[in-house]
């Protein structure tokens, strides 16, 4: 399999049924970890950790540089995911992401990879691309016309872990 280009480099997809949408040109993006380890101090000045029994969870803030037609596409994607909330199966507006951005560097693979490529980490981890399983709501997503372009703001936040 020869080797991507840099064109195709960083980019997120969403997807959901037979349709996607691919962003490639972003002006901020941030991913962050929700629910990890709070630390608290008991009086004594021990401290105490605490932490949501289940994984974190991530949320994506996304600015991105797209045309009209990508714009059309993202807005059709994500109606199209908002729309099927209430409709059996009630796990059908869940949205597919692709993070090819920022990679995920774990001890081993434990979601699917959004890229063929992996890189082992200096001290034995994997360092990959991964799929997200996410939810778009649909107040958190402005737009601003620029001619030819527009520049999509949104919030993305994680719903469940896919597994490899």
């Amino acid at each position: 399999m020869p080797y991507p280009t840099i064109e195709d480099y960083p980019y997120l997809k969403l997807e959901i049924d037979n349709k996607s949408v691919k962003l490639n040109q972003f002006t901020s993006y941030s991913r962050k970890v929700l629910h990890g380890a709070k630390i608290d101090y008991a009086f004594s000045g021990n401290a105490i950790v605490k932490r949501t029994p289940h994984e974190p969870k991530h949320l994506w803030t996304v600015t991105a540089l797209v045309d009209w037609a990508t714009r059309n596409q993202f807005l059709l994607v994500t109606k199209l995911a908002d729309t099927k909330i209430f409709a059996p199966p009630f796990d059908a507006y869940k949205l597919t992401l692709s993070d090819v951005f920022l990679s995920i560097i774990e001890p081993s693979i434990s979601r699917p990879k959004a890229d063929p490529f992996e890189t082992v980490g200096m001290i034995g981890d994997i360092e990959y691309f991964a799929k997200f399983l996410v939810a778009i709501d649909l107040s958190s997503i402005e737009e601003q016309p620029l001619g030819d372009w527009v520049q999509l703001s949104f919030i993305m936040n994680e719903l469940e872990k896919l597994t490899a």
